[in-house]
């Protein structure tokens, strides 16, 4: 029966997965997820079947096809053709062809029915026949088809992967290393409970943040350290008994409702001290082993000074913007700079220069729309708006590093489906850049100059002899924990670093 159940969900995923393909806008598809199903908590009692079978890859599998869906859809559609543009060009070149269209439709912002629908489903139709004929090449028998978990830990080639599965039924933590199978931590009897409680208490505690903002601190506090308890201590006891060295990354990804939780600042560790998880190990987050494996996969560029775009957008409420586009603007020495400000900072200016700059660093007002996660936008010149939907429009395969100084960059909308995790920073990491650094929640304008002082110094630190070092792999990461650690001395531990 147990057996039977798993076999189910594996089925369901796979027909969640198909009837969204066939729905002609990415809009319409999330509109779906979140009106129709209760997509996390059943990709994560799926999770939680497998494992309870012992079938611990397969629960990796199953957590990966049943999250992020929209994104996988999306990244399926830009599936690089290296090895079979050099056996088969004209196959290669066909199915570039009918993806980028698929792409196009897909992203598009218009009535979703009658021609969209129609050519939708030529396009489907036509990529499966390239699909089948790709098939019986011998070496790509299982090409375009589900990850296994073989091919998965690739993503932990960096740091482990720390997935936290959130299930009624039973809750538990699966560490990917590179190499084996992956590791399991048993969470604690009414685990899923206590996780409903903390993301409940928080949210209320953050809507009533200018009302009553001790009250606030103190929910904050109280949640870091069940966080700690809960969650974060098993693990780096687990990291520990694997020499996993301090100081070294690690990369979440939490499922269902806990993505909405701060992990990365969870602590302290022993009650009454100011040792943090940031203080043990540089965590990063992910939406997904296949988004992660990508990132990693991106090619350096081939600039020996990394090239920054910046743009800024100030009004009265975010007086120290300037000074925090003077700040990376004093790096010269080690990038070359573009400034887009002001009136110069159109959303067409910014889209153009992107493609000539392996860095971005954006500094406005960050908005949610809720309920439409892919209309949510930075601000720009003449009240425009550079949405989610045009960010994941961009096709930037030099893209390196973007730094998203605005409010909820890394955050999603109210009534969001969890699992899709459908907010800017990812849509940045989608079109290309390898690096992101984004807020989960709302951002003090004042700390903006101080902060980007610190990270761009650390960041460039040392590299008088080859600047290009900047760009290596976990380098951004490590100058934000630095960052992180320094604001937190000076403003408390309430300081939560994104």
């Amino acid at each position: 029966l147990a057996q039977s159940n798993l076999d189910a969900y594996i089925m369901g995923l796979s027909l969640i997965s198909r009837s969204l393909s066939m729905m002609p806008i990415i809009s319409l598809q999330y509109q779906h997820l979140s009106s129709t199903i209760n997509l996390p908590e059943f990709v994560s009692d799926g999770a939680s079947q497998a494992i309870h079978l012992g079938q611990l890859e397969l629960a990796v599998e199953i957590i990966e096809q049943g999250r992020g869906l929209l994104w996988s859809e999306l990244r399926g559609l830009r599936t690089p053709m290296d090895r079979l543009q050099a056996l088969e060009p004209p196959l290669a070149d066909e199915l570039m062809q009918i993806n980028h269209h698929l792409e196009l439709l897909s992203t598009e912002n218009r009535d979703p029915f009658g021609h969209s629908l129609s050519e939708k489903r030529r396009l489907l139709r036509a990529q499966g026949d390239v699909v089948d004929r790709i098939r019986k090449i011998p070496g790509f028998e299982t090409f375009l088809g589900r990850k296994s978990f073989a091919e998965l830990k690739s993503a932990a080639k960096h740091g482990p992967v720390i997935i936290v599965n959130c299930s009624r039924y039973r809750s538990d933590v699966l560490i990917i290393l590179e190499q084996g199978l992956p590791i399991l931590i048993p969470m604690v009897n009414g685990f899923y409970r206590e996780v409903k409680t903390l993301v409940q208490r928080l949210t209320d505690a953050r809507w009533d943040i200018k009302a009553a903002p001790k009250r606030y601190n103190h929910v904050l506090r109280a949640t870091l350290q069940d966080l700690w308890d809960l969650v974060v201590s098993p693990v780096v006891t687990k990291l520990r008994k694997l020499q996993i060295p301090e100081k070294s990354r690690i990369f979440w990804c939490p499922t269902s409702i806990l993505s909405t939780l701060p992990l990365h600042a969870a602590g302290p560790i022993t009650p009454g001290t100011k040792k943090f998880l940031p203080d043990l190990y540089i965590s990063s987050y992910t939406p997904t082993l296949t988004a992660l494996i990508a990132a990693f996969n991106t090619p350096k560029s081939s600039s020996q000074l990394p090239r920054l775009l910046v743009a800024g957008q100030y009004d009265n409420s975010l007086r120290n913007t300037k000074e925090e586009i003077n700040e990376v603007a004093r790096y010269k020495k080690h990038t070359i700079v573009t400034s887009l400000e002001e009136a110069s900072a159109t959303k067409h200016a910014v889209e153009t220069a992107l493609v000539d700059h392996e860095w971005l660093h954006i500094a406005s007002h960050g908005t949610l729309v809720p309920k439409e996660p892919f209309s949510s936008y930075f601000s720009l010149a003449g009240s425009s708006r550079f949405t989610l939907l045009d960010i994941i429009r961009l096709n930037l395969p030099n893209a390196t590093f973007a730094f998203l100084s605005a409010c909820h960059t890394a955050g999603q909308s109210p009534g969001s489906v969890h699992d899709e995790v459908i907010h800017l920073a990812a849509a940045m990491q989608f079109c290309g850049f390898r690096s992101v650094v984004g807020t989960m929640w709302e951002m003090a304008d004042v700390d903006g100059p101080e902060m980007v002082k610190d990270f761009y110094e650390s960041v460039f630190s040392n590299l008088e002899e080859d600047p290009s070092r900047c760009n290596e792999v976990g380098a951004q990461a490590r100058a934000l924990a630095e960052v992180i650690k320094k604001m937190r001395e000076r403003k408390g531990v309430t300081w939560r670093g994104g």
